[in-house]
């Protein structure tokens, strides 16, 4: 049974019984912190019972551990109240779930919260004297805290932290005045990096937009250089029923694909499992036709099956380049015939009368290959800035990790 803890009020006097014993501190500190058990710095939860006609209720799925606040909480009838609404919370706590599925979202409570009463999932700590509030929060955020949280989980089915081994973890304790000068270095930091991965997730978006529009500018004739006369070439504009034909996929369900298969089965939006078989070569072009992914248009990489949940496009290969093709139908709008019901589906008669413009043979080719080395181009740029942001992620966590190792400049 774990020994009560005692509550430090006096940083100049912390008892021994409150001391992480130097074999179990995870890192060192300046001699003027202390490593303490995090159950001596936290004052005793509370109860409060709902009362009046409703309740604020934070439950542990109010909680996102993305943006780290209360982010959904309920108005609860008192009438109604669960039984596991009885923590109360005040200004300044900090909520940590102990249980699966939302065990390590945390949260600090602001003010608007201050007469809310939690779920019984969470640990409210409410920070005691000798503790910031807002250094306990990011304390308990820290990539470390973490860390020895997680080792503590116990259960096969529905691992959990219990409160006693939850409250014997160790936190390190620096001056009143160290802590908040921590602070500020965390949320500043915090800020910066969260505008650049702001800035760089816009990039990301607009870069997604700007493929769709290099690959439409390309298909119109324009923006290619003048090899293969693309600009001067003839472009007729036809229905697609006069260069394609649609057939349906080979009905084949789950069950049916074959354990351990290698063969990538499509199906209405790209690959959904593997099978032992094929029916279809590689580079088949694919529609698909019914649902929420009708009018999806893949190619496919290698010898596949496609189910019947998607349509097989079939052309002349002497008149209309593939490559070509599968960037038409890509940025067709293949739906416009198609009801707004539930179940929208797609058929030849319903995409043979939509009008495309295409030129010549030689014309398609080089379209298809400017397509190609654009999006290769913004692809690496994608996996530039990609990279750009685990950087900074790798860099925040570094950086937090030494400011609580009393390494703020």
């Amino acid at each position: 049974m774990a020994m009560k803890l005692p509550l430090i009020t006096d940083f100049k006097g912390i008892p021994n019984e409150a001391i992480v014993p130097e074999a179990e501190q995870p890192y060192a500190v300046p001699g003027d912190w202390r490593w303490v058990r995090l159950g001596t710095v936290l004052l005793p939860m509370e109860t409060r019972k709902p009362r009046g006609g409703s309740f604020t209720y934070i439950d542990i799925d109010a909680v996102n551990n993305k943006c780290q606040k209360v982010a959904n909480p309920k108005i609860v009838a008192a009438s109604k109240a669960p039984s596991r609404a009885s923590r109360a919370v005040h200004d300044g706590d900090t909520l940590f779930s102990l249980v699966r599925p939302y065990l390590m979202n945390i949260a600090r409570v602001g003010s608007e919260f201050s007469e809310a009463i939690a779920s019984t999932g969470f640990y409210v700590c409410t920070p005691a004297p000798v503790v910031d509030s807002r250094y306990l929060f990011h304390f308990l955020c820290s990539p470390t805290f973490i860390s020895m949280a997680t080792a503590k989980m116990k259960g096969d089915n529905s691992p959990s932290i219990k409160a006693t081994d939850f409250l014997q973890l160790p936190i390190s304790l620096p001056p009143l005045g160290e802590q908040a000068r921590i602070v500020d270095f965390i949320e500043k930091t915090n800020a910066k990096i969260d505008d650049a991965i702001q800035r760089l997730d816009s990039f990301l978006d607009n870069l997604s937009d700007r493929k769709v529009g290099i690959a439409r500018t390309l298909l119109a004739g324009h923006g290619v250089s003048n090899e293969g006369n693309v600009h001067d070439t003839v472009w007729e504009t036809k229905p697609l029923g006069e260069i394609i034909r649609v057939s349906s996929g080979k009905g084949l369900t789950a069950k049916e694909m074959a354990p351990g298969g290698t063969v990538p089965v499509y199906g209405g939006n790209g690959v959904t499992g593997y099978h032992d078989q094929s029916c279809y070569p590689a580079e088949t072009i694919t529609i698909g036709r019914v649902g929420f992914y009708c009018g999806s248009v893949h190619m496919t990489n290698e010898e596949c099956w496609v189910t019947d949940n998607a349509l097989v496009v079939h052309f002349n290969e002497n008149e209309i380049d593939k490559k070509f093709l599968y960037f038409l139908l890509l940025h067709t709008n293949l739906r416009k015939n198609t009801s707004s019901s539930a179940q929208p589906l797609i058929s030849g008669k319903k995409i043979y009368d939509i009008l495309v413009r295409i030129p010549a043979l030689d014309s398609q080719k080089v379209i298809a290959e400017g397509i190609e080395n654009s999006l290769e181009k913004l692809d690496k740029i994608q996996h530039l800035v990609e990279g750009s942001k685990q950087i900074l992620v790798q860099l925040r966590k570094q950086l937090i990790h030494h400011a609580f190792m009393g390494k703020v400049q």
